[in-house]
C-alpha cells in the first residue's frame, strides 16, 4: 500500500511539473518550462524545453501584442523516464499533447526600451488537458538585441482541468521564460 502511494505521489508531482514551470534560460532557445511539484509531500522537479511562442510584439505599441504560447507536454522531464511517462498520462498528453496560452492582452505598460525591464500584467485563455480557464498574470518583459525576453509565473490548479492525483498539493506553481523576435 505504502509503495503505491509513493508511486501516485511520483506520478502526481510530475503532472504538477508539467502543469507549471519556473525561469530558467538553459534551453538553447532559451524558451523553458520549469516545475516543482509535490506529492505526498515529496517534491519533484522537472522541466519542459520546447516551449513555442508564436507571439507578435510592437515594443513602441504593446496594446497590439497578439498570439499563442504552446508547450508540448511530450517534452516534460524529471529525470526518471517512468515518472515522466505517468506525468503525461496524469496530464491527459495522449488525448491532449498540448498546453496553450492564447494572449487577450497586456496592460501596465504601453511600451518598451530596450535594456529596461518592466513589469505588466497579462490576461488570456489557457488550456491543459482540454479544459480552457481565463488567465491573469504578472510578466516581466525586456527588450535586448531586437528581442523580447519574457518571463512568468502563475498557480495552476490541477482540479481545473479535471487533472486528480492522489496525494498531490491541489496546486502548483508554474514559470516560464521564452525569447521572442520583434516583428
Amino acid at each position: 500500500m505504502l509503495r503505491t502511494i509513493a508511486k501516485i505521489a511520483f506520478l502526481a508531482l510530475i503532472v504538477v511539473a508539467l502543469v507549471g514551470g519556473a525561469l530558467a534560460m538553459s534551453s538553447p532557445s532559451g524558451n523553458r518550462v520549469d516545475f516543482n511539484f509535490r506529492v505526498t509531500l515529496i517534491p519533484v522537479a522537472g522541466h519542459i524545453d520546447q516551449v513555442q511562442p508564436a507571439l507578435k510584439f510592437n515594443p513602441a505599441d504593446l496594446s497590439t501584442a497578439s498570439g499563442t504560447v504552446t508547450v508540448p507536454l511530450s517534452g516534460l522531464e524529471t529525470g526518471i523516464a517512468l515518472r515522466d511517462e505517468h506525468a503525461k498520462r496524469f496530464l491527459g498528453a495522449a488525448a491532449h499533447p498540448q498546453a496553450v496560452f492564447v494572449l487577450s492582452h497586456i496592460s501596465g505598460v504601453k511600451a518598451l526600451q530596450p535594456g529596461k525591464e518592466v513589469q505588466a500584467t497579462v490576461d488570456g485563455q489557457f488550456t491543459l488537458n482540454g479544459v480552457t480557464h481565463t488567465l491573469q498574470t504578472p510578466i516581466q518583459l525586456k527588450l535586448q538585441d531586437g528581442k523580447i525576453r519574457v518571463s512568468t509565473g502563475f498557480n495552476v490548479i490541477l482540479t481545473d482541468y479535471n487533472i486528480r492525483i492522489l496525494g498531490a498539493d491541489p496546486a502548483t506553481d508554474v514559470k516560464v521564460s521564452f525569447i521572442v523576435p520583434v516583428r
